[in-house]
């Protein structure tokens, strides 16, 4: 198997360094010097190590005579549709998402991004079936009430064009569509795309109203190119009703129903892990994070403060002071004179 950025485990900062080091280094099978490679990444011998040695343990890179560094083969030849749901459900989820206009990740909205190609009803006929389905809830400051988007995503290897018909079949029911292209990088070195055939589904897509999102690597979304942005649909209510009910799980469901319920002067949810996932905290200091979360998840009313002597001992000052500062930008936490950390249970106005 192949390893993934999500299967390293990285704070986002340390993350987005290693997807910067492995774009720089050449596509083609070129090597690179270490000190040319460093002083294209502009950045400091400390993470230039760090970040070398993360791909190296993921066997991502190789080095050759002299030090100079490779991409080595990502597997991706032998590799099925459903290979590519994990890793773009992942970017959907933490990356897509948040891009501006859809920032479904705020802590007032929803998000739920689900593999829905095993579900639904065999009764509906053929091209039923999304493999991946977001559904993302907005809570819009200067109009009244709360907006659902329905979100399907088709994938595909390569271009084929029948696909493009698969998802307009999934917008009958959903608020937008899009056709996913699967076309590796080196496959693109090797077998590049037909101009004619890209211009072909570019037309016919934009005259269906479906998205195409052309995928060189499927756990970058740097490495994703939306070519057509599609068309909002407004299906019949009772569709949508039958489509969300039809393929997405019961726990999803009542997420979704528990966050159109809420009120707005409500407590706010707790915080999730993809929520601290996606603040630029170093792979340490999202640890520490994730305990301090943990530590005042049962925390109900607003008295209750976890004191720094109750977490001190977990992470050196610097990383203490960074991520009481990063939680507290977030609207996740609130802080005390003293280094006191209490939940934040309502948003100020």
């Amino acid at each position: 198997m192949i390893a993934h950025y999500g299967d390293m485990e990285l704070g986002r900062k340390d993350e987005d360094g290693v997807r910067e080091f492995y774009r720089t280094v050449p596509p083609k099978g070129d090597s690179i010097g270490p000190k040319e490679l460093q002083k294209r990444l502009e950045i400091e011998e400390p993470e230039f190590e760090k970040w070398k040695r993360v791909l190296q343990e993921h066997e991502l890179i190789g080095t050759v005579q002299r030090g100079g560094i490779k991409r080595l083969p990502r597997g991706d030849d032998d590799k099925r549709e459903a290979d590519y749901y994990k890793p773009l459900m992942r970017e959907l989820r933490l990356n897509w998402a948040e891009r501006r206009g859809r920032e479904y990740h705020l802590r007032q909205r929803f998000l739920c991004v689900l593999d829905t190609s095993q579900g639904g009803r065999a009764a509906h006929g053929r091209w039923t079936r999304p493999d991946i389905t977001l559904l993302g809830g907005k809570v819009l400051p200067y109009l009244p009430g709360k907006f659902l988007d329905v979100v399907t995503f088709e994938v595909k290897l390569k271009m084929p064009i029948d696909g493009l018909y698969e998802a307009l079949a999934h917008r009958r029911r959903a608020n937008f569509a899009y056709i996913v292209c699967i076309w590796p990088e080196r496959d693109f070195l090797r077998d590049p795309l037909d101009p004619k055939e890209q211009a072909a589904m570019v037309a016919e897509a934009t005259r269906q109203g479906v998205g195409v999102i052309l995928v060189r690597q499927e756990d970058d979304i740097e490495l994703w190119d939306e070519l057509v942005e599609p068309v909002r649909h407004e299906p019949d209510p009772q569709h949508l009703h039958d489509f969300l009910e039809d393929h997405c799980k019961a726990g999803a469901l009542e997420d979704l129903r528990d966050w159109l319920r809420r009120q707005d002067d409500d407590d706010l949810p707790d915080v999730t892990d993809d929520q601290l996932q996606r603040l630029s905290l170093t792979t340490e200091e999202l640890r520490f994070a994730r305990k301090i979360m943990e530590m005042i998840k049962p925390f109900e009313e607003d008295e209750d403060t976890l004191v720094p002597t109750k977490y001190r001992e977990l992470a050196n000052e610097e990383v203490r002071k960074q991520v009481r500062k990063t939680l507290k930008e977030a609207n996740y936490i609130d802080t005390t004179q003293g280094g006191g950390i209490k939940k934040l249970l309502k948003l100020s106005v």
